[in-house]
């Protein structure tokens, strides 16, 4: 069973979603992406999700942001690179 929260906004693209069974509080930072799609990243203290919004929000207005969904690397994508570029050149 999935645990109650409360939530309130505390500023504008970021809200506090506090625990009723714990009382403790966790901040989730709203944006879109390049694509128009709302984003959510969650955050122990709200500093974190301040300076977030704020990196995350240049990067895309500076075209360098990048989909953290699609920029993690695999094991196996990660070996294979490495073999090919450990492999001796055909001279």
């Amino acid at each position: 069973m999935a645990s109650k929260v409360t939530t309130d906004t505390v500023e504008p693209n970021i809200q506090r979603r506090t625990s009723i069974a714990t009382g403790k509080s966790r901040y989730a930072a709203y944006y879109r992406d390049p694509a128009g799609r709302r984003r959510t990243k969650t955050f122990a203290q709200l500093e974190h999700a301040r300076r977030f919004l704020i990196t995350v929000r240049a990067h895309v207005q500076d075209d360098v942001w990048l989909d953290p969904g699609r920029s993690r690397t695999t094991l196996n994508g990660t070996v294979s690179l490495v073999v090919r570029l450990t492999r001796p050149l055909a001279g």
